[in-house]
């Protein structure tokens, strides 16, 4: 059950990541076989994302320019907590395997912590975001994060 919360944030974060926009090109193919996407890193995985997020939504270049500000500067801003949350994860793990539980309550209420400030970060880069959008932006915008949640839940819980 918790993995499958990690899961979900995980795709939180991937989806507010990938609404920094930004003007690079496209790289890798789309329509390649699951298996070539999957060699892609996870920089090259997010500007093909933007650039089709871009083109889908109509950006002008100075909203583009304004999505790679806003969403860079979060990015930044969050790198000391991501690292934190490794270096967290890395004790939790050392914990686990010793069996001490007063370390692995301390170091999951640290990284439930951690968590919740990265996600507030994220939230505030969206709010922003929002804001240089226009009302049909803003509109498409949602309906393509609807989309999105739909085809995650549709692998989180496939219909056999």
């Amino acid at each position: 059950m918790k993995r499958m919360n990690w899961m979900r944030w995980g795709a939180a974060a991937a989806l507010t990541a990938g609404m920094a926009f930004a003007q690079a090109p496209a790289t890798g193919n789309p329509q390649a076989p699951a298996g070539q996407r999957q060699q892609m890193t996870w920089q090259q995985r997010r500007e093909q994302f933007e650039e089709r997020m871009s083109r889908e939504l109509n950006l002008t270049p100075a909203q583009q320019q304004q999505a790679k500000d806003i969403f860079g500067r979060m990015r930044d801003n969050a790198k000391p907590i991501r690292e934190e949350m490794r270096r967290n994860r890395d004790a939790l793990e050392t914990a686990i395997q010793a069996n001490n539980t007063r370390d692995i309550h301390s170091l999951t209420a640290k990284q439930a912590t951690l968590l919740g400030q990265l996600m507030e970060m994220r939230a505030d880069a969206r709010a922003k975001f929002y804001t240089i959008l226009t009302p049909e932006q803003k509109v498409k915008a949602q309906q393509i994060e609807h989309r999105m949640r739909e085809r995650w839940e549709q692998r989180e819980h496939p219909t056999s």
